[in-house]
């Protein structure tokens, strides 16, 4: 039985892409994984990322987790919650595609479409997501559910245009530079994920633990107990955090993990 859960980010806190569509995982991430679970504590995936590709990197690894940063809940194979996008929120962000001129990228389960973007970008998009096709109409030629939606832009001025315009029940997360700009329900994060998670195995938020790098982190860790930020983590990430470790690259969750054991303060 369970005692304590430990909400894991990937991107910037346990995977580094290294080269384009290439991860830097740590090699002793799986089998300290395996240690926490001897002290009755759950390693969960809590990532903005999709199950497809959480599986395709690690497998089986993690029997629980949080994808598209908290819109969908699995364990062991139940899904505990699910939030995606109705038809009308997507035609409304299509028009919204067109009249600020950037791109959509959708995610299911699985796999990723693409909308309103020119196929010179596929390969790059490729390596970012597993796109399964390129959506030319208005109207979804899937029946998968949508569970999140990232802006593409081709220039940065896009992005900032996005973020000045959007008209919609959901923020952008666009950092100055960046290509892509991530859509977030207002009323969703990854806390709220946690706690719904922690309520199904009647867990104490508080004798939780997490560990990321980004601003949709600081709900988990305004949730949990114990919060962690590796070095490379966001301002805004530092100044809410309970701990800190070594850096992504440095191999800070495997540090991380050893001091979770090591406190032994799991009740």
């Amino acid at each position: 039985m369970y005692k304590s859960i430990f909400f894991i980010d990937l991107d910037g806190t346990v995977i580094q892409e290294v080269e384009p569509g290439i991860f830097h995982v740590p090699t002793q991430f799986k089998p300290e994984l395996k240690k926490l679970e001897e002290i009755n504590c759950l390693p969960v995936v809590c990532t903005a990322r999709q199950p497809g590709f959480v599986k395709k990197l690690f497998g089986d690894l993690f029997s629980a987790g949080i994808f598209f940063n908290g819109s969908y809940i699995l364990y062991k194979g139940t899904v505990l919650s699910q939030i995606s996008y109705t038809e009308k929120q997507l035609s409304t962000l299509f028009r919204y595609s067109h009249d600020v001129q950037c791109g959509l990228v959708l995610q299911g389960i699985l796999h990723a479409w693409c909308y309103n973007i020119s196929p010179q970008y596929f390969p790059l998009l490729n390596q970012m997501y597993n796109l399964n096709n390129y959506i030319q109409d208005v109207m979804l030629n899937t029946k998968d559910p949508i569970y999140s939606i990232d802006l593409f832009f081709t220039n940065t001025k896009q992005g900032e245009l996005a973020q000045q315009n959007l008209s919609f029940p959901y923020t952008l997360d666009y950092h100055e530079g960046d290509w892509t700009g991530v859509l977030t329900n207002l009323a969703i994060n990854k806390g709220t994920a946690a706690l719904t998670l922690c309520q199904y195995l009647g867990i104490q938020p508080m004798n939780c633990y997490g560990i990321g790098d980004s601003k949709n982190d600081i709900p988990l860790f305004q949730t949990i107990g114990h919060g962690i930020a590796v070095k490379n983590a966001c301002a805004e990430l530092l100044a809410v955090a309970k701990s800190f470790t070594d850096s992504c690259m440095e191999n800070g969750i495997i540090a991380a993990i050893h001091k979770i054991i090591l406190s032994n303060d799991i009740k």
